[in-house]
């Protein structure tokens, strides 16, 4: 499961970027250590919006850099007043622990200090227990008496007057002859009941209020304003005047940016997948993967809850349903329980019903709860995901050429009902300018190339903004209504080069594809003439191309002439080329069925005339078969199974690819019809380019009713 523990020094990324703000605050705590005077700091942000990871990013590093003039070394204290049952034990642990770290330091004012701070926490220990219980021992379990205060303060202050105030001013005249400014961090006091807040803000402000001693305090300001107003006064509003005597200086958290907030999503959803093995399930987890996050989070902590309890299902059912479908119900199962109840309430043993629909299911909730106010227009939005209105199907086109295939993932949706119950029953420095984004985009309306590429290239380099940064303002830039997207478009195809290609998605696409695809479906929605889209399409090598066309889906008569264009693109590149374009294993290949089916369905007379010339050796039939696995989590062929024989049968003559074998290697031909041979379709397994031809073989013989095979 995801860790939601914040990040610190040793322990996470800074993924939203606070890290140059979180500097800014080490800097105003530095520049200001030679001011004697006492300093509180606020950091203010609500519940999940990482207060602990910014404070982290303040303290880890505070002290190592090179220090000014006049400059003091920093000593840092963490305290976590959640650990204490009570005002007491708060108080006085508070003291002892800050005097420890004093006296673990080789500084010897420091440890003069911290023997100080022990004796006023005897003192206001003493004190405290003497005015519950009184002076008289007539009293039950009375003890304490003023000689007993005495003792408790040691032999430096025998024959002296002792108040608060004298050991305060004992405490700071050290203090200020010290090297060292005190900082002292404190956490998670919204977490804490009314009393206990206003305990940590009495110590801040009375107890603890030291000369050269600076508090970092992060809390959710109108929760703490309004236990403070309950203890304190009588509203809210009494609260925030109590904290504003209290803190000095409050630091809101910066805001989470579009782009950063994606990218957080993207990494914890590939840690949550990887985790659960699916990575191969690619098509089920496109659509989670592509979501503007900020859209439907409100922070990371959200983020890392949805996807946790998404974990824990998948982890339980994911073999059985739609991962897509799972999500979204976990993510409704969060934010929106009122409406995963409706849902999991739904009756679905009609056997009548092809599908449930959105409309079944809000017909479903007015009847059982009277109203439809439960779904709202950010909920319903993804209930209609869920349960669309259109026909089910069992059927879809593929993208690359092969005829319609059976997915039998796409049985397993949420909202057909044989498989509905399935989900429920298992509960047996780095910013973009929006100066530069204005002047980006008013070059587009313009029309302006020169200057639209300076800007991208400096906005790309001088900027030395992410590659996942940089592209999603491409994206913003490509989906934008008011820009010249005509015009964008073409500039980007020709462009191309302007994007990074150092990173891959976890689809392993290249920023640089994922522009491709994104034009491509927007193009397919759009009105631009299909001679423009023409035009586009040949500023694309073959293999951009190929993502290019796949998403070309609605416009059935430019996807043919698209299709014809790679198989022209095909024949020019490849054809008279000593090395056939199939055996480039690690790249490329996963586009090769594609170019190989369409060169056969537009030219079948040069395909197979290709293919037969390029398989003259056994090392090209090697890595032709190669081609035809499933190729596992962008890493690993798998075996060749029964479809990918079937499919290799529809495109190249596997009689005569089968004669070359026995031609070149005929002990493989004897070896695969021996009786002891037992072909296995184990998943673990990763078969070896060999392997996946004696898998051929063997389909080969079964074909053609090899009966001392079959025997």
């Amino acid at each position: 499961m995801i860790s939601n523990s914040p990040i610190s020094k040793n322990n996470g990324v800074d993924l939203f970027n606070f890290e140059h703000y979180a500097k800014k605050v080490q800097k105003i705590i530095q520049n200001n250590s030679n001011n004697s005077e006492a300093l509180t700091i606020g950091i203010y942000g609500k519940w999940g919006e990482g207060k602990t990871s910014f404070l982290n990013l303040i303290k880890d590093e505070i002290d190592l850099g090179k220090k000014e003039e006049g400059q003091k070394r920093i000593l840092k204290y963490h305290f976590n007043p959640w650990r204490y049952s009570t005002e007491e034990e708060m108080l006085f642990d508070f003291f002892d622990g800050l005097s420890k770290m004093m006296f673990v330091n080789k500084d010897t004012t420091l440890q003069k200090i911290g023997k100080q701070l022990i004796k006023y926490s005897r003192y206001t220990k003493a004190v405290k227990l003497s005015a519950s219980v009184g002076f008289s021992s007539n009293k039950a379990g009375a003890t304490f008496d003023v000689s007993e205060i005495m003792k408790a303060l040691g032999e430096d202050f025998i024959g002296k007057e002792v108040t608060l105030e004298s050991l305060i001013q004992n405490i700071n005249d050290k203090l200020k002859a010290s090297k060292y400014k005190i900082v002292v961090f404190i956490d998670d006091i919204d977490r804490l009941d009314k009393d206990e807040i206003y305990t940590i803000l009495k110590l801040i402000k009375l107890n603890a209020n030291f000369d050269n001693f600076v508090y970092v305090v992060a809390l959710d300001e109108n929760h703490v304003a309004k236990a403070i107003g309950q203890r304190y006064g009588e509203t809210s509003d009494d609260g925030k005047l109590f904290l504003e005597k209290i803190i000095n200086i409050p630091i809101h958290l910066p805001k989470i940016e579009s782009a950063d907030f994606k990218h957080f999503f993207k990494i914890k959803l590939e840690e949550v997948i990887n985790n659960l093995g699916f990575s191969n399930r690619i098509e089920e987890i496109k659509d989670i993967s592509y979501i503007h996050a900020s859209e439907y989070f409100n922070n990371g902590r959200e983020i890392i809850r949805v996807l946790n309890s998404f974990f824990v299902s998948a982890f339980a059912i994911g073999e059985d349903v739609n991962l897509r479908d799972l999500f979204w119900i976990e993510y409704l199962k969060v934010k929106y329980t009122d409406v995963f109840d409706v849902i999991k309430k739904y009756n679905s043993s009609n056997i009548e019903e092809k599908l449930i629909s959105n409309s079944n299911i809000i017909k479903y909730s007015t009847s059982i709860l009277n109203k439809d106010e439960i779904f709202n227009e950010h909920s319903n939005k993804i209930v209609e995901r869920l349960f669309p209105e259109h026909k089910f199907t069992s059927k879809i086109e593929s993208n690359n050429g092969e005829n319609a295939i059976e997915i039998s993932k796409f049985h397993l949706k949420i909202n057909h009902p044989n498989h509905f119950d399935k989900y429920f029953s298992y509960h047996m420095e780095r910013k973009f300018s929006n100066v530069k984004n204005q002047e980006i985009l008013q070059n587009i309306i313009d029309e302006n190339e020169v200057e639209l590429k300076a800007n991208l290239i400096d906005l790309r380099d001088k900027d030395d903004l992410e590659i996942h940064r940089f592209y999603s303002v491409i994206e913003d830039l490509i989906n934008e209504k008011k820009s010249n997207q005509e015009f964008f478009y073409d500039f980007l195809f020709s462009n191309l080069d302007i994007i990074p290609e150092s990173e891959k998605d976890y689809f392993g696409l290249t920023y640089k594809l994922r522009v491709i695809e994104l034009i491509a479906s927007n193009l397919d929605k759009s009105s631009i003439d299909k001679e423009k889209i023409i035009q586009l399409a040949k500023k694309l090598t073959i293999h951009q191309l190929c993502y290019f066309t796949r998403t070309i889906n609605l416009k059935i008569d430019v996807r043919k002439q698209l299709d014809r264009l790679i198989v022209s693109k095909a024949k020019e590149e490849y054809i008279n080329k000593p090395t056939p374009f199939f055996n480039d294993l690690t790249k490329k290949h996963l586009h090769y069925k594609m170019i190989m089916s369409l060169w056969k369905e537009n030219d079948e007379k040069s395909f197979d005339k290709y293919i037969d010339n390029q398989t003259n050796d056994f090392d090209n039939i090697l890595k032709l078969i190669r081609n035809f696995p499933g190729f596992w989590s962008n890493e690993y062929f798998g075996n060749l199974e029964e479809t990918n024989y079937e499919y290799i049968k529809t495109l190249i003559n596997v009689d005569s690819i089968y004669k070359k074998i026995e031609k070149f290697n005929p002990e493989l031909i004897e070896r695969v019809g021996d009786n002891k041979y037992r072909y296995s379709l184990s998943h673990d397994h990763r078969p070896s380019e060999v392997e996946n031809v004696e898998q051929f073989i063997y389909w080969y013989k079964i074909d053609k009713n090899d009966k001392k095979l079959i025997n």
